[in-house]
This record gives structure tokens, C-alpha cells and sequence, in this order.
């Protein structure tokens, strides 16, 4: 599985890519699912959201030999390894026709992810960024309810927040050098940050 085809490779790399980024809290699975809404009720299924943390979860949900790998790894608190994410994600995206846009969101997350997707011949057409302030970030994680332990303690809050300026905001500049980044002010309502969201991905 995780050595896939070169004609896999080459009909992803035919695919339009928008890469979603920004800390924990600024909303990107919730913009990127508003997205998906409107789409679909609209008719439109051109627009495919891919979530790394989603596919890792069923490919352990489906019980694989791959999936007691990945199982393991996480169960041990290490990350997986980028090349797995990346041909989870190439494997999905080859699933689907001609012509599709791939919104996919927290990736890269790190220099690892970023130079496995690229070193497989893999790009992408823009990065957007939701700009959001440490402050909102914190107080909208405190606030919410996603069953998820680290959202009620604001020192493991601050953490996530350390490593996602540490590993992911030079992901960030990197394609921003790149003139390919398109920032959005996520301070605001889901509605106000949506609108910015949906012209930054050209919709």
C-alpha cells in the first residue's frame, strides 16, 4: 500500500490542490465543511475535502494490517510517518474524477509533510491561512465542546498553539515566498470569516 504506482502518482498530480492552515481553534474543518454545504446544495461535486487526521482515523477503524500499523504509532504518542499520510491522501484523491478541486486541511503540518508531498511530484494551487490571534484561538478552544480533553486545559491549549508556530507557521512563510498564500482574517463570525474563506478559494 504505501508504495503506490507511478500512474497513480501522475493522474494526482493532474488534480487541483488548495492546502488549508491555521492554529488550533481557527476553524478550518469548520469552514472547510460550511464549504462543503453550500456545494452540495448547490449541486456542485467538484469541491472534495480531505482531512490527514480523517483518513489516518479509518484506515484504523477498518482493522488493516496498515491500520494496526498506524495504531500503534499514535497509540505509542509518535506521529505517523509523512509518507503514509501522503499516500492515504494521493489514494483518496485518485478516487475521484477530472477536474475536482482537493481543499485539504492542517497539511502540511511540518517540513517532513511538506517535502513528502513534493517529492512525489505533488504541488499545490494555493495555501490559505487563517490568520487568527493566540487570544481568539484560546478562548474559542476553552469554549468549545468536541469531547476532546486538551480543548479544557488552557496550558495544553498554549502548547498546541507553541508547536503550531514553531512547525507549521514556516509552512506558512514558505509558501507565502512562494506568492502562493492567501491569508483570511478569522477574528471574526464563522459567517464574516466564511465569506473571506470562499474568495480566497476563488468560489
Amino acid at each position: 500500500m504505501w508504495q503506490l504506482p507511478q500512474a497513480t502518482l501522475q493522474q494526482a498530480a493532474k488534480y487541483k490542490v488548495v492546502f488549508v492552515l491555521g492554529g488550533p481553534g481557527s476553524g478550518k474543518g469548520t469552514q472547510c465543511n460550511m464549504l462543503l454545504q453550500e456545494e452540495a446544495q448547490e449541486g456542485d461535486r467538484s469541491v472534495v475535502h480531505l482531512s490527514a487526521g480523517e483518513l489516518l482515523r479509518a484506515l484504523v477503524r477498518g482493522g488493516s494490517e496498515e491500520g494496526e500499523m498506524v495504531k500503534a504509532i499514535t497509540s505509542r504518542g509518535h506521529i505517523v510517518p509523512s509518507y503514509i499520510t501522503v499516500n492515504l491522501m494521493v489514494q483518496a484523491m485518485c478516487e475521484q474524477p477530472a477536474g475536482t478541486l482537493f481543499v485539504i486541511d492542517g497539511y502540511p503540518r511540518n517540513d517532513d509533510n511538506r517535502s513528502s508531498w513534493h517529492s512525489l511530484g505533488l504541488d499545490c494551487e494555493a495555501v490559505v491561512f487563517l490568520d487568527c490571534s493566540e487570544d481568539v484561538l484560546v478562548t474559542r478552544l476553552l469554549g468549545r465542546d468536541e469531547g476532546r480533553a486538551d480543548d479544557r486545559d488552557e496550558t495544553v491549549i498554549r502548547e498546541r498553539i507553541r508547536v503550531f508556530n514553531e512547525e507549521t507557521m514556516p509552512q506558512v512563510l514558505h509558501y507565502e515566498a512562494q506568492g502562493k498564500l492567501r491569508r483570511v482574517p478569522a477574528n471574526g463570525t464563522v459567517e464574516e470569516v466564511f465569506a473571506g474563506f470562499r474568495e480566497a478559494l476563488g468560489l
